[in-house]
């Protein structure tokens, strides 16, 4: 295999590597693949690393990776919360809104 023409997951391999040296407290995380992969199908290398890297800084995403999962955890509470509230019963609606 050639190092100057790198098949598609040797080139997701490298670029996520660089990931993991640039951001050690994240480094890898299963699923990480699947994010960096979709932009490697879409740009050249240098522009979905790039990409990917202001994925995981600037726009936050690099919280759903790291230990504990607290992006991920931050979602699943907001969608608890969501679904207690769309399951309330809404007894001052029902009394406001009969008919008379």
């Amino acid at each position: 295999m050639s190092r100057t023409c790198p098949t598609g997951v040797e080139l997701l391999r490298v670029l996520l590597r660089m990931y993991a040296v640039l951001d050690p407290e994240a480094a890898y995380c299963q699923s990480m693949n699947f994010v960096c992969g979709t932009l490697l199908m879409y740009a050249p290398p240098e522009v979905a690393f790039r990409v990917f890297a202001h994925l995981m800084g600037p726009l936050g995403f690099r919280r759903m990776y790291l230990p504990g999962l607290p992006l991920l955890m931050d979602c699943l509470d907001e969608l608890g919360e969501q679904r207690e509230s769309r399951d309330r019963p809404r007894s001052s609606q029902i009394v406001r809104d009969r008919p008379r």
